[in-house]
């Protein structure tokens, strides 16, 4: 949703026009609260009765579950309002500050784990609570930074028909986008319950944490990305624009391969030193989650040209129809006898699958060189896949626990990663520009 409000803005900071920024900061602003409504409505209305209803928990845990549902409601809505202001920090390209704010929050919300200790009662309903509390925090932060450092965040009267209809079929067709990814991953989660019981649903929430650790450090390169393309279809410069999804699609693929493949590798031993007790099926989901990640590392820049395209209605219905056939492909799967393992392993197929979906749609709205895409970005992804398979299939067949043999591996492991990519991932004005910058670097050391 702030990509969607934020191509909007992008483009009318292309054109230079400030009057036309603020005019939809306002109009998404009063979009969003409406959203907000819409959303509080439908989660008590269906929501709430299909909780209670439907889902597994202990007897005992009840309490704590409405607690948590309906704090995740409101954390879920005081987000949404955020929209409009986190839109304009990445239309203005003020990524300082959206990279300061970030490790605020992370800092506080790790904050509060340890200061559950601090409490009695129940933990996961203060924990719910403070997280809560912080979002709101947070949301007040980007409040205030933005109104002092954007005249155009300041909310004024506005209405334009068109406009409105503009933001609301871009944004619903967003939100619809958005919704199917939501679906497509608690869905399953809401199966996998229904099928197997809450232990199941705490390896995937395990996963899930291991998979946000590993994008949290591409998904801040490809925000920063996003207006450039946006800005640069506004400004009908279409041959950088191609230069720069290629790059994009390139460089964070590069990233996360070097941040994904020693955790898939690893992941063993991390889980040994972060859990007590691993769960069932935590090391192979969350090894097939970074798998998924690594694909969806190539799709970001696809999605963002599209939306700069402004043309998302089919591009959305297509990948969303994709999406969600992940949920009877799980249902089925589960029901005649197939492990979550395998359920999950069909989702990361389905991911390669939507992948193509998306790069054969932009060529279809758009001047786009399948050619080159192919041979720049798929083909050295392909290649770094396969050359660092078999030392990868090496470790994992070794039964490493940690140790210093270990941690000596895990060294030597990332310097062939680094080399691959340095020799193989990047193109060679990139491998020269990297030089130029270590260059410089020692130098300003010495």
């Amino acid at each position: 949703m702030a990509t969607a409000t934020q191509r909007f803005m992008s483009f009318a900071l292309g054109k230079g026009d400030d009057n036309e920024v603020q005019r939809i900061f306002s109009l998404s602003l009063l979009l969003y609260y409406v959203i907000a409504g819409i959303i509080i409505i439908l989660a008590e209305v269906i929501g709430l009765p299909f909780l209670i209803t439907q889902m597994n928990f202990p007897d005992d845990r009840w309490v704590a579950v409405h607690w948590v549902y309906q704090l995740s409601i409101l954390s879920f809505c005081i987000n949404i309002i955020r929209t409009p202001y986190t839109a304009s920090i990445i239309a203005y390209e003020r990524m300082t500050f959206f990279a300061v704010i970030s490790i605020i929050e992370n800092v506080l919300k790790l904050t509060i784990v340890f200061m559950l200790v601090l409490f009695n009662g129940d933990k996961l309903i203060i924990y719910a609570i403070l997280m809560t509390a912080v979002i709101g925090i947070t949301n007040f932060i980007y409040y205030f930074w933005c109104r002092k450092n954007f005249p155009t965040c300041s909310y004024n009267y506005f209405w334009d028909r068109n406009m409105f209809r503009s933001l609301l079929g871009f944004s619903g067709w967003s939100m619809f986008g958005s919704l199917a990814v939501i679906g497509a991953s608690q869905g399953v989660n809401i199966i996998f319950n229904i099928f197997t019981g809450v232990l199941v649903n705490a390896a995937m929430g395990i996963a899930g944490q291991v998979q946000s650790a590993v994008t949290s450090f591409v998904s801040g390169f490809q925000t920063a990305m996003s207006p450039q393309l946006v800005k640069l279809y506004a400004a009908g410069e279409i041959q950088q624009m191609n230069t720069l999804i290629n790059m994009t699609s390139r460089l964070s693929f590069c990233l996360i391969f070097l941040f994904g493949m020693p955790a898939i590798v690893y992941c063993r031993q991390a889980l040994d030193l972060w859990l007590v007790e691993v769960p069932e099926f935590t090391l192979q989901f969350s090894q097939l989650m970074i798998a998924f990640s690594m694909i969806e590392a190539l799709s970001a820049p696809i999605f963002f040209s599209v939306q700069a395209t402004g043309k998302i209605k089919y591009y959305q219905i297509l990948i969303s129809l994709l999406l969600l056939l992940n949920l009877p492909f799980t249902y089925v799967m589960l029901k005649i006898g197939y492990s979550p393992i395998e359920c999950l392993a069909i989702r990361v197929v389905l991911q390669f699958i939507i992948h193509l979906a998306r790069v054969i749609y932009l060529g279809k709205i758009f001047t786009f060189d399948l050619r080159k895409y192919s041979k720049e970005v798929m083909g050295r992804a392909f290649l770094l896949i396969l050359m660092v398979l078999p030392f990868s299939l090496w470790l994992l067949n070794r039964d490493i626990n940690v140790s210093l043999l270990s941690v000596f591996g895990f060294i030597l492991f990332n310097l062939h990663n680094m080399a691959l990519v340095y020799l193989v991932g990047i193109k060679t004005e990139e491998r020269e520009l990297l030089n130029s910058r270590i260059k410089h670097a020692l130098k300003i050391y010495h």
